[in-house]
């Protein structure tokens, strides 16, 4: 799914919605309520939009060449923007409300930037107080120019009388934002803040507290509010420290950043690098090469997604590929509109290349981190199928505001939840759960796979199977005779049977599960049907994984930039069931040496002299002191006793050997499962020899 915008709406009733458009469509959801689609009647949306709300109702806007759009109900859906009268002292616009690809609502009324002539975007339209469907021109139309060539991208409402006006290249403060009688701003004034740099994007600018903080290409910057109520900038970014992370942005889309406040952290989306997403779980490059015309050889891939994009790595046996573009070597491929990608190899030979698909192109990949708390970034994170952000909202989960990222898939993520990451993936097998809630009698049928299973009869007279008759004489009976049935010779092609609690599991062999059938109706949905519940599992499912981690210490010189030999690392960690490595780093180029890889910390041993602990918890000891590492297995079997604390992390001082000489040395720790969190380290050296040149000997 493409999103094309997202926000938050307030219904008449305070009801909080998620508003998400969609593939030319709308949605809203909250939380408990399931997707319903509102209605553009019949109006067309083609690119990225976005929404402001006026009071009770919606606006959508759809870029400069095309009229917005109003939602006064979620029934009625969008329909034209018509002219409403305005009130005394209200305005006395006469102008229909101007096309724009966004608008502000700030002191009651809309703030549009639009084109009036040419095709620059440097006037803000003002609304009438509480009537957005018109403005006054030219009194309530203000032009923001002095000769300069860039548009404005965006307005931000910054304190009570003033919004900060973002345009390309440029930052204005117009202030004194005070209505005359006429609902006129006949005494706004504007002042220039900077004209070294503007906004990047539309959304990227966020208010916290005093301060508005917005993202250009010299970094994160701000704007303070003085004591005085006056703006003033400030010079330095806040993203200085991340200038190796800054150096990777693809300011060719800049226009995807986005930035978003929550929980005194600053979250800002970027697009590294290529800003794609590749899925390396499958390599699609596969078979052997086939002569073709006499000259060539080659693999025709069929079945791919039509005008989808490839990574393509040629192997040993391999020449280019060609689509709707060709590579050779490695790159980006665009498959035909036909899903269709040609590869050739060198000879009559198995292909050895690697060609994966790139489902996110053009997007965010990757979320920086400030904390507010600890003046400090916290990390950039680069997780594929996660960090792919649309947009960035605050909405009332549970009570409380929360982070929710909309991400290019279409999905609402909850920011900052747990420990692990989720995401969608396919499944590679469906499967179908069906249990027996009440008895089957009469004429019920089953038949598992309805194109050539057997087609199982009941008879609720009998206590046992015969042939292809169920026996059903009880509900419990039923249970226990629809497993044994299957496991004794009742046919269901094209999937294997396995038993579960009040009946079965139909697993398919292959990517697509075989139609089936209860009572002669074939089942599409999960649902209760007479006398069983079926839960349907295909498609794609919510999995976890890991959050991977690295981090890497400042240099230690142990305050001498003599040639040192280092011997012995501690670090003190706090720990759950990880697997960390640790990697020394030298001054030299490239000199780094592996310290210790695949280091893991045991659920049932002691650091002191005791027996093994029993991982069912069989002994309810799950808290005792002294042991490695606290995490369980929950399942069957395992006994919860008095209480158990799945979450317990353990502390620990982890010593290990080293051998690495320099001057001064950098530890990363990386940690691939679990939790490992760095809390100190400790680096053990000796003196070595002095030498004259470009490098230390030892």
């Amino acid at each position: 799914m493409s999103v094309q915008g997202a926000t938050l709406f307030s219904d008449p009733n305070g009801t909080e919605w998620i508003v998400v458009a969609a593939e030319g469509r709308v949605f809203v959801t909250g939380e408990g309520r399931a997707a319903r689609e509102i209605s553009l009647n019949g109006a067309t949306l083609t690119g990225d939009c976005t929404f402001t709300q006026t009071y009770d109702q919606l606006l959508l806007w759809r870029g400069t060449g095309s009229a917005p759009l109003q939602m006064i109900t979620f029934d009625g859906g969008f329909v034209a923007v018509t002219q409403t009268s305005s009130g005394a002292g209200a305005g006395t616009g006469t102008q229909v409300i101007p096309n724009s690809d966004g608008a502000r609502f700030f002191q009651n009324r809309v703030f549009v930037p639009f084109i009036y002539v040419g095709a620059k975007k440097d006037f803000v339209a003002v609304g009438d107080i509480g009537n957005y469907t018109r403005y006054k021109f030219p009194q309530n139309a203000f032009r923001f120019n002095d000769g300069a060539d860039d548009d404005i991208v965006d307005l931000a409402p910054f304190g009570r009388t003033s919004m900060a006006v973002f345009k390309q290249k440029s930052v204005r403060i117009v202030d004194n934002l005070v209505p005359d009688s006429n609902g006129d701003y006949s005494s706004a004034v504007s002042d220039i803040v900077t004209n070294t740099h503007g906004l990047v994007a539309r959304g990227a600018w966020v208010a916290v507290g005093r301060d508005l903080f917005y993202v250009s290409t010299r970094g994160v910057t701000s704007l303070q509010l003085t004591e005085e109520n006056r703006v003033k900038g400030v010079d330095l970014p806040l993203s200085t420290p991340l200038a190796a992370t800054w150096a990777r942005i693809n300011w060719n889309l800049r226009d995807k950043i986005r930035i978003g406040y929550w929980d005194n952290n600053l979250y800002v989306a970027l697009p590294l690098d290529d800003a794609r997403v590749v899925d390396t779980s499958a390599n699609l490059a596969t078979g052997s090469y086939v002569l073709f015309a006499g000259i060539y050889y080659r693999i025709v891939l069929t079945g791919l997604q039509p005008n989808g994009w490839y990574y393509y790595e040629a192997g040993a046996n391999d020449l280019y590929v060609i689509g709707q573009n060709s590579v050779y070597t490695s790159g980006f491929v665009q498959a035909s509109a036909l899903g269709v990608l040609l590869l050739y190899g060198t000879s009559a030979v198995a292909c050895t290349a690697t060609l994966n698909y790139v489902p996110f192109y053009n997007c965010n990949t990757a979320v920086a981190v400030y904390d507010f708390q600890t003046g400090a970034w916290a990390g950039v994170d680069e997780t594929p199928y996660v960090t792919h952000v649309k947009e960035f909202l605050t909405a009332t989960i549970q009570g409380k505001q929360r982070l929710v990222a909309v991400t290019e898939d279409g999905l609402l993520r909850l920011w900052e939840e747990g420990f692990e990451d989720e995401r969608l993936t396919t499944i590679a097998n469906p499967y179908v759960d069906l249990t027996v809630e009440s008895q089957p009698t009469g004429a019920d049928t089953l038949q598992l796979n309805t194109y050539t299973g057997d087609i199982i009869a009941v008879n609720s007279a009998s206590a046992v199977n015969v042939g292809t008759t169920w026996g059903t004489s009880s509900t419990a009976l039923a249970r226990t005779n629809l497993y044994s049935g299957y496991a004794g010779g009742w046919t269901a092609p094209g999937g294997t049977v396995s038993q579960q609690d009040w009946g079965i599991r139909w697993t398919s062999t292959t990517s697509t599960l075989q139609p089936f059938a209860i009572n002669g109706v074939t089942i599409m949905n999960s649902g209760a049907f007479d006398w069983a519940y079926v839960d349907l599992i295909t498609g794609t499912q919510i999995t976890t994984q890991s959050v991977s981690t690295s981090v890497t210490t400042r240099a230690y010189a142990m305050q001498d930039m003599d040639g040192k030999r280092f011997q012995q690392v501690g670090l003190r960690l706090v720990t759950w069931d990880p697997t960390f490595s640790i990697t020394g780093l030298t001054d030299g180029v490239n000199e780094t040496s592996t310290v210790a890889t695949g280091q893991t910390r045991s659920n049932t041993v002691y650091s002191i002299s005791q027996a093994a602990w029993v991982s069912s918890n069989a002994n309810d000891d799950h808290g005792d002191p002294w042991r490695e590492d606290y995490s369980v297995t929950l399942g069957a079997g395992f006994n919860l006793g008095s209480g158990v604390q799945p979450e317990l992390e353990q502390q620990s001082l982890v010593r290990l050997k080293m051998q690495q000489r320099g001057n001064s040395c950098q530890l990363t720790l990386a940690n691939t499962d679990g939790r490992c969190t760095l809390k100190g380290v400790e680096l053990e050296a000796i003196a070595g020899d002095r030498t004259m040149g470009t490098k230390y000997s030892g």
